[in-house]
């Protein structure tokens, strides 16, 4: 399908992974309408990631935040953006150009995907966050800014030192609180802000959305110790959780081992015991340096203690309660379960 004579919602970082997963769902969600009046359009600096997208039905364009024209070219016929962050130390200016470009060719639409805390942290990723919120905000009049607890799918890139050491190993305390989000919610909250409920696209966002700040978490808030128990409980196994610090985090996270999720995950398309399926499959790849960061700022904002919060905004917007965090872990309990798992009696 092309994009001629149809609506446009462009999705930007498709080359990493949020962009990327929340893409792949647009475009299986797709496949359930038989008409619909819009268009997925991919948007990447590296487009050879995007094969898999391009096979399902994205129109895919590269841009270049140092030529304007590309982003214009990008964007051309876009009603909608959904503008997720790029993966890089300069994406507080490369949101800055792309906003203002979206201005210019007169996108009428941009749903912001931002972090619990961008509007209280003081951690440096929170405050990149903070600073492409009041860009967009400033920038284009029908904005709607989702900010993101802790996604229970960061836990894959984890999964490595559970496997190998029974040790889940994180830079906060045991009893450091949070409400983790399965990414199923935050693309649920996408879907009925951007599609109404035939699954067409909207030509103008509902006023009940603009310029407003939702907080997508998970349906409790439990702690550190909480998250391994209800871990060892699907993998009936004995993993302890152990504090490290930040440095030795970093380093676990750049040595993670993705081979394992390289091709298709068997988890796609995967159902529940409420009847919901598991849409995300986990990431290809290791996270970059400022992925990296980021996660570890996200943990230290956790640690703070202004992580212990959970809000109503998920079932607000889509009018059905948020995903339990064990349900992550019975859809991927092989991925968790240790090599000598010291099984539980």
């Amino acid at each position: 399908m092309t994009s001629q004579n149809k609506n446009v919602i462009c999705i930007t970082s498709c080359d990493h992974y949020l962009g990327n997963a929340i893409t792949h769902v647009l475009l299986h969600q797709e496949k359930k309408q038989s008409k619909r009046n819009y268009v997925v359009r991919a948007l990447a600096r590296d487009t050879s990631k995007l094969d898999d997208l391009k096979k399902c039905g994205a129109e895919v364009c590269q841009i270049d935040y140092n030529k304007q024209d590309t982003i214009e070219r990008a964007l051309n016929g876009a009603v909608w953006v959904l503008m997720v962050p790029e993966s890089d130390h300069d994406r507080v200016h490369y949101a800055s150009i792309f906003t203002d470009t979206c201005k210019k060719v007169g996108v009428g639409n941009i749903l912001f995907l931002s972090l619990l805390g961008a509007d209280n942290a003081e951690q440096h990723s929170l405050r990149d966050y903070r600073d492409m919120e009041r860009k967009a905000e400033a920038v284009i009049e029908r904005h709607c800014i989702l900010r993101s607890a802790f996604a229970v799918q960061q836990l894959h890139y984890f999964s490595d030192c559970i496997v190998k050491k029974n040790k889940l190993e994180m830079p906060i305390r045991s009893d450091s609180r949070m409400s983790p989000i399965h990414l199923n919610d935050v693309f649920c909250a996408i879907h009925f802000i951007v599609l109404d409920k035939n699954g067409q696209l909207y030509r103008e966002m509902d006023r009940s959305h603009q310029k407003k700040h939702y907080t997508l978490t998970g349906p409790e808030a439990i702690s550190a110790n909480t998250l391994v128990d209800m871990m060892n409980i699907i993998t009936e196994s004995k993993v302890e959780f152990e504090e490290i610090k930040r440095k030795q985090c970093e380093e676990n996270l750049r040595a993670c081992d993705q081979k394992k999720v390289v091709d298709e995950p068997t988890s796609l398309g995967s159902k529940h015991e409420e009847g919901r399926d598991d849409l995300f499959p986990p990431p290809k790849h290791c996270p970059n340096d400022t992925e990296i960061d980021t996660i570890c700022d996200i943990l230290d904002y956790i640690k703070s203690g202004k992580a212990n919060y959970v809000s109503g905004d998920v079932q607000k917007i889509t009018d059905r309660e948020p995903i339990p965090v064990i349900w992550f872990f019975k859809n991927h309990r092989d991925e968790f379960r240790p090599k000598s798992p010291n099984k539980l009696v």
